[in-house]
C-alpha cells in the first residue's frame, strides 16, 4: 500500500460542511484521536469502484475490530437533501455497516489541502488516523482490508 502521507500531521482544522445522515452538523475531531486507529472510507454513490471498496472496508472492520471506521459520502456534490437520499440508497444496497458521514468534494478537498495533503484525487478514498488523531495516511482507490491492516502494523511497530 503505498500511501501519499508519510509523516505525522496535527489536525487543527475540521470540514466545514460534513453532517450526519440526519443533516446534523459535524467535525471531523469528534472521530478521531480516542486512542484508537480510525478510517475514513470515502465514496459517492455514482462511483462504479466503491461498491468494491465497501465490501474490502466491511471485511476490515470483520477482522480488525479494534479500529473505529466511518465513511463519508461526497453525494453532498448533488445538494445534500438529494445526497442523503442517494447515500441512504447506497448504503442498504452495499449493506454499509459503518456509521457514514456526508460532505461534498470541494469541503474534503479544502479539509486535506489544509492538513498539507493533496486534494482528493477521488473516490474511493481512505482516510488514516493513529490512536493520537494525527492524519498517517491517504490513498485514492478500493484497498483490500489486509492492505489496511498491514499498514497500521507497519506504523505500530515503528
Amino acid at each position: 500500500m503505498s500511501v501519499i502521507a508519510t509523516g505525522l500531521l496535527s489536525l487543527s482544522l475540521t470540514a466545514q460542511a460534513m453532517t450526519d445522515l440526519q443533516g446534523k452538523p459535524v467535525e471531523l475531531l469528534e472521530y478521531v484521536g480516542k486512542g484508537k486507529w480510525t478510517i475514513f472510507e470515502i465514496w459517492a454513490s455514482d462511483c462504479p469502484y466503491c461498491p468494491d471498496a465497501i465490501l474490502y472496508m466491511r471485511d476490515f472492520k470483520h477482522r480488525y475490530p479494534q479500529a473505529d471506521l466511518y465513511g463519508i459520502s461526497l453525494d453532498g456534490d448533488n445538494g445534500y437533501t438529494r445526497g442523503r437520499q442517494a447515500a441512504q440508497r447506497f448504503i442498504q444496497k452495499h449493506r454499509v455497516n459503518f456509521p457514514t458521514l456526508m460532505s461534498d468534494t470541494v469541503e474534503l478537498d479544502k479539509f486535506l489541502l489544509d492538513q498539507g495533503e493533496e486534494a482528493l484525487i477521488g473516490t474511493p478514498a481512505l482516510m488514516i488516523y493513529n490512536p493520537k488523531g494525527e492524519l498517517v495516511g491517504v490513498e485514492s482507490g478500493a484497498i483490500i482490508a489486509q492492505d489496511v491492516i498491514d499498514f497500521i502494523q507497519n506504523k505500530q511497530s515503528n
